[in-house]
């Protein structure tokens, strides 16, 4: 996965480095920021409910070994909940080659038929594929959608999740129609409508007058798994705290593949 999206910002930004010039000059920015690393919305909650049922979990990452461990390092509890974590420096060839998960089954003591995979990259898919188990995708590249085509499921964020399909017990930590989960946040400037450049536009009905307006960066530091309908709260300058629910989408139509926010581009006060 960090091949391909070196490929891709090299290639974006025409920077006059190769893959691995690139990876020496990041590294150390990366290395500092793995232990602030926040989990993917559902990501905890699925790691728990499996823990809790005495489900073998295991972590099958390309990354070497002693970098899992610091990734991980930030999330309570995570290196104790899986029976083998394994790198990509343990096995002799990374994926796509389907070793580390052949290796990773191995070690749980457990038929590689009967594992399920869970990945956001095309290259993992390929690899659990190979490696002849069921897999589910939760891309991290909805740009290239195409290419999660072989897995078993795609669903657009671990939230979506459905142990029971798998022959696993259902979570049950729903309340009504609703779900609780791990905070996502969202700054951006309320002002009183017109158009505001360069942003991710929102409507804040309030009198029909007041527009948030969402800045580049912080609708970028959105996970792709952000998506679907979400109650929040959102503070205004008055200091006044509101709830309000918005919509997460993807617009696949403008062959840009970008995030918007769905629903007619609105947030809705509804307190």
């Amino acid at each position: 996965m960090f091949r391909e999206s070196a490929i891709s910002i090299i290639e974006d930004y025409g920077l006059p480095l190769t893959v691995d010039e690139y990876a020496a000059e990041i590294m150390p920015f990366y290395i500092e920021r793995w232990p602030q690393a926040k989990a993917l919305p559902g990501a905890d909650r699925l790691i728990k409910h499996l823990y809790e049922l005495g489900i073998p979990l295991a972590l099958a990452s390309n990354s070497i070994r002693k970098n899992i461990d610091t990734k991980i390092s930030y999330q309570q509890d995570w290196k104790a909940s899986f029976t083998v974590i394994l790198g990509g420096d343990e096995v002799e060839h990374g994926k796509p080659s389907p070793d580390i998960f052949l290796e990773a089954a191995r070690k749980m003591g457990i038929n590689a038929f009967h594992c399920l995979v869970i990945k956001d990259s095309p290259i993992g898919v390929a690899a659990a594929k190979a490696a002849g188990m069921k897999v589910v995708a939760v891309p991290s590249l909805h740009s290239q959608a195409h290419r999660y085509s072989i897995a078993d499921y795609v669903l657009h964020n671990l939230l979506e999740f459905q142990p029971e399909l798998f022959g696993l017990p259902a979570f049950e930590d729903w309340v009504q129609d609703g779900l609780p989960i791990e905070p996502v946040f969202i700054k951006g400037l309320a002002s009183d409508g017109g158009e505001y450049k360069g942003t991710t536009l929102l409507n804040l009905s309030l009198g029909k007058q007041n527009i948030l307006h969402i800045d580049k960066d912080s609708s970028a530091s959105l996970p792709d798994q952000v998506w679907g309908i979400y109650f929040c709260w959102a503070k205004l300058e008055m200091n006044k705290i509101f709830k309000a629910v918005m919509s997460f989408g993807w617009d696949l139509f403008s062959g840009t593949t970008k995030r918007t926010i769905v629903r007619s581009k609105q947030m809705r006060v509804i307190d």
